[in-house]
């Protein structure tokens, strides 16, 4: 690549090579062409050696098409110090980790790893289960490890002392802690922060190898430094410490990985805690359309903890007869939203649109259920990108196999289950009833129970497995599909195991298990049965594996970071999905806000927001997100009109979301459990709960069950409970929905 292909700024922060160094780059504007060009500059043309260089970079696919570019130009020449932090640490440690005793031949701990740990911790401890999920205590050993000090703990201090020392803890999280730091050290394993922090810890204790390193590595560049957490961006000053030449890049409005770490005012505070640093913006967008920018634009500036800096579009190229670049469909309901979607993918495909210049970003994975089904059903090809299509993912193959169980209990789904949860059932056994149920012709579920009162199959565990598929076989001719999936999922223990290892994305996937057959009962004209929607879900499943040519991709919008598509579908553009209905506080409504724009920056031609009205799975009326709201209207194409009142009764309900979110007092405070209410369409009722949103659960004697309403429901009141008389209590104002129970997408025009 010629420094001639540089725009003035770009050039810029290639050649400013000495000192600290901030690069702001917005979505498209050139940030891994500046990287490399950078990189190249250093070394061919001002003759530095790449083995005085280290270059990070977030993700290990990111450092090989980092190093096939340099390679491009450069030739072949040893890359080794482009890399990811984690990377350089698991290679630095081999090299100097013996100062501090770990072994060459340390073990790498991932993410199953660690849960396998917990799992050893908790039975060598005697932890209960209930005491603290496994999602807890990984939130706990993080706090632990927020520094480098537990390193001596971890590397200096003996399997013994720490089994001791897990022992004599009398609090929960130092147990759960310490026991963990000993199953790491008697296998000397370390996870992916101790590999960071033991070479921070080795370089700010030991100066001679400090100096070695400080020298060696002369220019230090680390892309995406949005996303870096705070060991990391330590790393990198230390490091650097010496000759001074930081160089970072990367966008705070793109900060969307706080749960691993990284926080957007590590980079905002990057230019004033490094001495005489200079910050360098790139901000011309070479990847999307102007009104795509703009619509970006006017959603972020709604955040405050970031740089003014806005996306300045380049291209000029759309066409003049339909400006209209971002659209924006409401459909009444889930179903009618994916005809829609259907519906202008065709449309869209038979104007000449190839199938891979598709894509459908969602905010959690458990969203793509409902699009997977409506492209199975359109026949159009599709793959899930870095992750697993719905009918694939372990949880809803287990839950179907179990539902397999009660209809032909076939061989594949009774090995799926029989050990799920752990029920002591391992390969031995399994070897054994292979070898009975083939002598005697019958099915393994069959042959144990045969012989269930033999060894080694008479366990507790195992009769209770045989008993909770009898139980649900007996009745589930006679009840509803919904129902026998409650009972074998709650009988067998596999749900609750779930929500014992805080596990919540499979949880969220179980729940659009449900929904998915929610939706069937209710779509089904003739009576439902177990056999016909396991039939259903089969075609669904046999429709995921590797399509052949071109497909649309389907993915997350943490997976679609730093890829673009022509035309991109935003699904569950609603409140309560994007953003989660989880957001609790201003911090986190920052970060949803941040990744709802980098799912809008995906796209180069054209952007389409969707949205489906109805209920959220806490039976509250389902709004559009607020992010539709706050985007410049003039920029954005309805498919139909907004209905009358909406957007006035949504900013009602998003202005007392906001207040809980900040902690202001709301006016629902006045509404207690046993006041007694009058609602115009459903009478005289009792409020018999107020949730802290001021969402309120009502009794009323003209409903077979309570109604959830929001905080601004039209209600006048009747009497209070044993509180102050309040003359008049109507007001207007809601909470944000909770979780929607299935995003729903639609098509663009």
């Amino acid at each position: 690549m010629q420094q001639a292909e540089l725009n003035p700024e770009q050039r810029l922060a290639v050649e400013t090579t000495e000192g600290a160094v901030c690069v702001i780059a917005g979505p498209g504007a050139g940030k891994t062409r500046t990287l490399t060009s950078r990189y190249v500059y250093l070394v061919r043309d001002l003759g530095i050696n790449p083995q005085n260089i280290l270059c990070v970079t977030f993700t290990n696919k990111a450092a090989q098409e980092m190093k096939a570019r340099i390679r491009a130009m450069t030739g072949d020449l040893d890359l080794g110090q482009i890399c990811t932090f984690h990377a350089f640490c698991v290679r630095f440690l081999k090299d100097e980790g013996y100062v501090i005793g770990i072994p060459k031949d340390f073990i790498v701990i991932d993410e199953e790893d660690e849960l396998e740990l917990l799992n050893e911790v908790y039975e060598t401890f005697g932890i209960p289960g209930n005491l603290m999920k496994f999602s807890a205590a990984m939130d706990v050993i993080g706090n632990f490890k927020d520094d480098s000090n537990y390193i001596r703990d971890l590397v200096l201090t003996s399997p013994e002392s720490l089994r001791e020392k897990a022992l004599q803890s009398p609090d929960i999280s130092d147990k759960v802690f310490y026991g963990y730091l000993w199953a790491e050290r008697k296998i000397f394993g370390l996870d992916f922060d101790d590999v960071i922090w033991a070479a921070f810890y080795i370089l700010d204790h030991f100066p001679s190898v400090k100096q070695k390193w400080q020298e060696r590595l002369q220019y230090v560049m680390v892309d995406e430094y949005q996303d870096v957490s705070n060991d990391q961006a330590a790393l990198a000053n230390i490091l650097s410490e010496l000759n001074g030449n930081l160089f970072v890049v990367g966008d705070p409005d793109q900060t969307i990985y706080t749960w691993r770490g990284s926080s957007p005012a590590i980079m905002l505070r990057f230019p004033k805690s490094h001495k005489n640093c200079r910050t360098i913006k790139l901000m011309q967008n070479y990847r999307s359309l102007p009104a795509i920018i703009g619509a970006a634009n006017s959603l972020i500036r709604h955040n405050r903890d970031r740089f003014p800096v806005e996306g300045v579009p380049i291209r000029r190229d759309a066409d003049p007869a339909n400006p209209s670049l971002v659209v924006f469909d409401g459909e009444k309901t889930e179903k009618e939203s994916l005809a829609w979607f259907v519906k202008a993918l065709l449309h869209l495909h038979k104007a000449d649109r190839g199938w891979e210049e598709f894509a459908v970003l969602y905010r959690s994975r458990q969203s793509s259920r409902a699009v997977e089904e409506a492209l199975v059903r359109a026949g159009i090809p599709y793959r899930v990108w870095s992750g697993v299509a719905f009918y694939a993912r372990r949880e809803v193959k287990d839950s179907l196999c179990y539902m397999r169980m009660l209809t032909r209990g076939d061989d594949a789904a009774f090995l799926r289950t029989v050990n799920s949860p752990k029920r002591g059932f391992g390969p031995k056994k399994a070897d054994a009833l292979k070898v009975l149920a083939m002598r005697e012709g019958i099915s393994y579920y069959e042959a144990l129970k045969r012989h269930i009162d033999e060894k080694p199959f008479n366990t507790k565990a195992i009769r209770e497995y045989v008993a909770v598929i009898e139980k649900a076989r007996a009745s589930a001719a006679a009840r509803k599909v919904s129902d026998v999936f409650n009972l074998i999922m709650a009988d067998s223990g596999y749900e609750a195991s779930l929500q014992l290892s805080g596990e919540d994305e499979r949880l969220n996937n179980l729940a659009e298990l449900r929904q998915a057959i929610a939706n069937y009962e209710s779509d089904a004209d003739d009576p439902t049965s177990l056999p016909e929607f396991l039939q259903r879900a089969s075609v669904f499943a046999e429709d995921i594996g590797e399509q052949k040519g071109p497909a649309m991709k389907l993915m997350t919008i943490h997976a679609a970071k730093g890829l673009e598509f022509p035309v991109v579908f935003l699904w569950g553009f609603s409140e309560g999905i994007m953003p989660s209905s989880r957001t609790s506080t201003v911090e986190e409504m920052e970060e949803e806000r941040r990744c709802c724009y980098v799912g809008m920056t995906r796209a180069k031609d054209l952007l389409i927001l969707c949205h489906s009205q109805g209920t959220s799975e806490a039976s509250t009326f389902r709004y559009p997100s607020r992010f539709f709201f706050e985007l410049d209207r003039n920029l954005v194409k309805l498919v139909r009109p907004l209905e009358p009142g909406l957007e006035e009764s949504a900013k009602e309900a998003l202005m007392y979301k906001d207040k809980f979110l900040t902690g202001e007092p709301l006016e629902s405070s006045s509404w207690r459990p046993g006041d007694r209410v009058r609602h115009k369409v459903f009478g005289d009722g009792e409020i018999i709960a107020v949730a802290k949103s001021g969402a309120m659960t009502i009794r009323f004697p003209t409903l077979a069950t309570p109604r959830t309403l929001m905080a601004g429901a039209p209600l006048e009141r009747i009497s209070t409970a044993g509180a102050p008389t309040v003359a008049d209590s109507s007001f207007s104002g809601a909470p944000v929905p909770e979780p929607a129970a299935e995003p729903v997408v639609k098509d663009q025009k």
